[in-house]
Formats: C-alpha cells, sequence, structure tokens
C-alpha cells in the first residue's frame, strides 16, 4: 500500500496540549515500521486553492489565510488558530487527493492525516480546518464517479451530511456515539436517516460487538444496492477505550472486523478506496488501531493484542437501533 506521506503533515499541530499534535502522524508511521506493516510512503503536491474551493468559499480560504499570516484569532471555539494553518491544512488537503488518485490506479491508499468532517464550506469546527473528504467528494464527482463515504469515527460527520446528505450521488454513512452525549450533538440523530444519508448511533460504552453487528447490517446491503464507483472510508480510531475525546470502546479486534468486511464487500468487487485517519489521540493505540485496519486490507498479519477493551453490552438497543435504520434506508 502507498501511503502520501510527508513531515510537512506534523505542521498540522494544534498545541502541546491540544489533542491534534502534529507529532502524531509521525508516531504512527514509525509504529507501522515496528509491527513490519509492510508498505511505502510517496510525496505529494499541496492542495490549491482552487482544489480547496471545491468545497469551501472564497471567503472562508481567505479568512484562514489571514489568520494563518497573523496567528489569530481561532478559527471556531474548538479550532485553534495558528500561523502557518493554511499551508498545512493545505498539505493534509493535497495528501488526500493524492490518496484518491493512487486508489483509482491500485485499488487502495490511505491518508492518516485525513478524515476532517466536521468543517462546513463556510467555517471550520471540531478540530477541522478544510475538509479533505469534502473536497475529495467534490473532485470525484466532476469526474462522474458515484461516492459512498463510511465514517466510524466516534464523532457525528456533521460536515460531509450537510453539503451530500440528499445529493443522488453521494452515500454517507456514519456510525458514532449517540449525538445525544457526545459532539456534534445537533446532528447524526437516526431520524435523520433517509436511503442515501445514514445514521447509525450507538450507545456510550459500545464495544466491537455492537460496531461489528451495525456494520454488518448495513454496508453489504448498501453497497449491492448502490453500486458506487469509489470509497472513502474515515477510519476514525477515538472510539477505541483509551481515547479520552469519546465514550466509546471499541477494541482493535473490532476494527479488524470492520476493516475485514470492507475488504470483502469493496475491495473485492473492485471499488477503489481510500482510507482517512480522522480521529485517535493516545499513543500506541491510534496508530496500532489504524495499522491492523491497513493490514486486514492487505492480508497482512501484525503481532498485536487485539481484544484490549473493555464494553458495556448494549446489543439489544443496537440492534433496535438498526431495524429503524434500515426500515428509514429502504434496507
Amino acid at each position: 500500500m502507498k501511503i502520501p506521506f510527508s513531515e510537512k503533515l506534523s505542521l498540522l499541530h494544534m498545541g502541546d496540549d491540544h489533542p491534534l499534535r502534529g507529532d502524531r502522524y509521525s508516531r504512527a508511521i514509525e509504529r507501522f515500521r515496528e509491527l513490519g506493516l509492510k508498505f511505502e510512503t510517496v510525496e505529494f503536491p499541496v492542495a490549491t486553492d482552487d482544489e480547496i474551493s471545491l468545497f469551501h468559499t472564497h471567503d472562508y480560504i481567505n479568512k484562514v489565510k489571514e489568520i494563518s499570516q497573523r496567528g489569530w484569532p481561532d478559527i471556531s471555539p474548538d479550532t485553534p488558530g495558528f500561523k502557518g494553518v493554511y499551508e498545512a491544512a493545505a498539505w493534509s488537503v493535497g495528501a488526500t487527493l493524492e490518496a484518491v488518485r493512487i486508489a483509482e490506479k491500485e485499488g487502495v491508499s490511505a491518508n492518516l492525516a485525513g478524515g476532517w468532517h466536521h468543517a462546513f464550506p463556510e467555517t471550520g469546527r471540531g478540530f477541522c480546518v478544510f475538509s479533505d473528504t469534502g473536497i475529495a467528494i467534490q473532485w470525484l464527482r466532476s469526474r462522474g464517479k458515484k461516492v459512498i463515504i463510511i465514517d466510524y469515527d466516534a464523532h457525528h460527520g456533521d460536515g460531509i451530511q450537510k453539503v451530500f446528505g440528499n445529493e443522488k450521488d453521494v452515500i454517507t454513512v456514519s456510525f458514532h456515539q449517540d449525538p445525544d452525549t457526545l459532539y456534534p450533538y445537533v446532528t447524526g440523530h437516526v431520524e435523520e436517516t433517509t436511503p442515501i444519508n445514514i445514521n447509525v448511533p450507538l450507545p456510550p460504552l459500545s464495544g466491537a460487538n455492537e460496531l461489528v453487528y451495525a456494520f454488518s447490517e448495513i454496508i453489504p446491503p448498501l453497497v449491492e444496492r448502490e453500486k458506487p464507483d469509489f470509497a472513502i472510508v474515515e477510519m476514525g480510531v477515538d472510539g477505541h477505550c483509551s481515547c479520552y475525546v469519546a465514550n466509546l470502546a471499541i477494541s482493535k479486534e473490532g476494527y479488524r472486523q470492520v476493516a475485514e468486511i470492507l475488504r470483502n464487500t469493496l475491495m473485492e468487487r473492485g471499488i477503489p478506496m481510500v482510507m482517512v485517519g480522522g480521529g485517535g489521540f493516545v499513543y500506541p493505540h491510534f496508530a496500532e488501531a489504524w495499522a491492523v485496519q491497513l493490514a486486514t486490507l492487505e492480508k497482512q498479519e501484525l503481532n498485536l493484542k487485539l481484544n484490549d477493551c473493555l464494553s458495556k453490552p448494549s446489543m439489544d438497543r443496537v440492534k433496535d437501533t438498526v431495524n429503524r435504520v434500515k426500515k428509514l434506508a429502504s434496507l
């Protein structure tokens, strides 16, 4: 697997006391090598203004440039501004676009520094400056591609739903902690589900069994029905029990099983796929949870303890949720 990577990605550093530190990507790459994951890092170009404007307004792009020069103010209450923030975010977008180009040729790629699903066209939010996934979706649509975005970061992908939730050539699917209990709080409920915009909220402390059950019930029949041309997968691992920004308890074994479903459902159908990192902020767990997913996609074995979380069983509630989602989604 080829992974777009550069030390430029370390520029996306929101502070030594902030969860989003610039060293998380180089540390992940280092851990991948320690684990024996077979991959290759490749260079990539920075995203241009024209590419960023596929999703974001020109006024917002200019605002980020001004903040980038001054180092203030913050982009939003939960998204710090800093000197160089425009360049840092543009490099992250560039990596995702390069991953898309690689996947078109080779079937799969990954950008660890991607997955900024909270950004809106007119503003950054939730640690997200520019929506690399939104930009990639628009780039693919401009080439006539039907795209499915599958998101199992612990937080609902509200920026993606806002822009693409009603677009017939984009299928949005989000598995996340119940938004009554976690950011963004106001979106991601079952009731927002349609056949092309699917939300599967999980109760706090749900673990691997709950996620894998929901995933296996939704993704295979959805892909079979919609037949997308390209898949973007937000493989966020802030749902791991080590991560303090959410309240899920998904083990590395859970992430392995999800990746296995993706391989069987997407890759074996020849649907190109890009994995983007999303959340996950406690080392080495975020690196290992990413590694086990990438290894599973390519049928590699890693020597890792995978059953590493204790969860609170909530399968009855999840089964009820999945049944409601399937009805609303006509699955």
